[in-house]
C-alpha cells in the first residue's frame, strides 16, 4: 500500500477504507442475488416452491416476481414469503376488499404460504399485478 507515503495519508486512507465495505457488499450482493435467481428459475422449472429464494432475496432488495397459478378466468393462486397470521389475513382481506371493487375472495392456505384470490370479473395481467404487489412482488408470471 503506497498510500502511507502520501503526505495526506490519514484522508486517503480513511476514503480507502470507508469505501472498501461499500464496493465489496454491493459485489456479494449481486453476486448473491444472481445465483439465488438461478437457483429460483430451477425451482420454478421443477415445480417447487421459491419461499425460502424469495425471502432471501427481498432481504437483499430483489423483488421477485409472483409464481402465479390460474385456477380459473377468474381466481388465482401464488405462494407468499411474508410471514402470515389469522390477524394479517383478516387485515389484508379488509384492506384489499374495501380499495379493489372486483374482489370477492382474499384467502390463505391452512399454513400461510399460499393465497388464492377471486374476482367476481375474468382477472387481467394489469389486475393480477396490483393484487401481487400487496404481497411484495413485483409483477408475475404464469405458471
Amino acid at each position: 500500500m503506497t498510500y502511507y507515503y502520501f503526505e495526506g495519508k490519514r484522508y486517503i486512507l480513511a476514503v480507502f477504507l470507508l469505501c472498501t465495505p461499500f464496493f465489496g457488499f454491493s459485489q456479494t450482493g449481486s453476486n448473491d442475488s444472481e445465483s439465488l435467481l438461478a437457483l429460483r428459475n430451477e425451482l420454478i422449472a421443477n415445480h417447487q416452491s421459491t419461499k425460502e429464494v424469495d425471502l432471501q432475496l427481498y432481504q437483499l432488495n430483489v423483488v421477485p416476481s409472483a409464481v402465479v397459478h390460474m385456477l380459473d378466468a377468474t381466481t388465482f393462486q401464488f405462494p407468499t414469503y411474508q410471514f402470515a397470521d389469522q390477524q394479517r389475513e383478516e387485515r389484508v382481506n379488509a384492506r384489499l376488499l374495501g380499495t379493489y371493487a372486483y374482489l370477492t375472495v382474499v384467502d390463505y392456505n391452512e399454513d400461510f404460504s399460499s393465497v388464492t384470490i377471486n374476482c367476481n370479473t375474468a382477472v387481467t395481467p394489469e389486475m393480477i399485478n396490483e393484487l401481487v404487489a400487496h404481497f411484495g412482488y413485483i409483477g408475475h408470471e404464469i405458471h
